[in-house]
């Protein structure tokens, strides 16, 4: 994990963002899901995370991922959604954007990719969940799209940093999948494996973003099971977090 600082069990992501952005994503297995453990020991992990950032919980904002492609423009409004449970959160969502400082951004996952948008001066940041049916129906371009339709940036000026996910070395998809992805699929022993940081990668070059302006911490969850909750190896409820923020000043 190049260009980060591991500290009790948060990796905060450093020297790929401007010094008005924290970035970070959780390390072992401590849950941040309301969904499947009781809410005091949830909200105790989501404390211990954000205060080891020295950040507010209460100003986070959690989307309800579903999977599919809407994106929403949050601000100091909306502070709080998905706090204190999974149904507060915004609802129908897998993407957030926003311009206003101190309004954390929020993503809860087991495999599926993680990405932090953010204009590089700093002025503008985006987050997204990007499983393989969110991709399909354009997660990916929607959001940058409505952060150059929200807040003037230009699709040059934004870069992307991948969060841990599965990766193709495990990511076994069935027969089908060579007709929704066929360029990013690879077959061994006639087994079929997705590529999703690739296939994410390539949809964030075709909406703008310049090669050299993503970023991933190569790092598979399934792999390295014993640090991340993976979907694929049985973590069917628990999450991990990442999170984005402009801070204030």
């Amino acid at each position: 994990m190049n260009n980060s600082k591991n500290v009790n069990q948060i990796c905060k992501i450093e020297n790929l963002f401007p010094k008005n952005i924290i970035a970070a994503f959780s390390v072992g297995k401590v849950n941040y899901d309301y969904r499947a453990e009781p809410a005091s020991e949830v909200l105790k992990n989501r404390k211990i995370f954000f205060s080891q950032l020295d950040v507010e919980l209460a100003k986070a904002v959690f989307p309800m991922q579903v999977h599919k492609a809407d994106v929403a423009k949050v601000d100091e409004r909306d502070r709080g959604r998905g706090e204190f449970s999974f149904e507060h959160g915004i609802a129908h969502t897998d993407a957030l954007i926003t311009n206003v400082k101190e309004v954390v951004l929020c993503l809860l996952t087991a495999d599926c990719l993680p990405i932090i948008f953010h204009e590089l001066s700093g002025k503008a940041i985006g987050i997204v969940h990007a499983g393989w049916k969110g991709i399909r129906l354009g997660v990916i371009e929607k959001t940058i799209q409505a952060m150059v339709n929200e807040f003037g940036v230009k699709p040059q000026d934004l870069k992307a940093f991948f969060a841990p996910a599965i990766g193709s070395c495990c990511y076994e998809v069935g027969l089908e999948f060579l007709d929704i992805f066929p360029d990013d699929i690879s077959s061994r022993n006639q087994t079929r494996f997705l590529d999703i940081k690739n296939l994410a990668k390539k949809k964030c070059l075709n909406a703008g973003i310049l090669p050299g302006s993503i970023k991933d911490v190569s790092v598979c969850t399934k792999c390295s099971n014993e640090k991340f909750f993976s979907y694929r190896s049985g973590d069917y409820l628990k999450r991990m977090l990442t999170i984005v923020a402009i801070k204030a000043g």
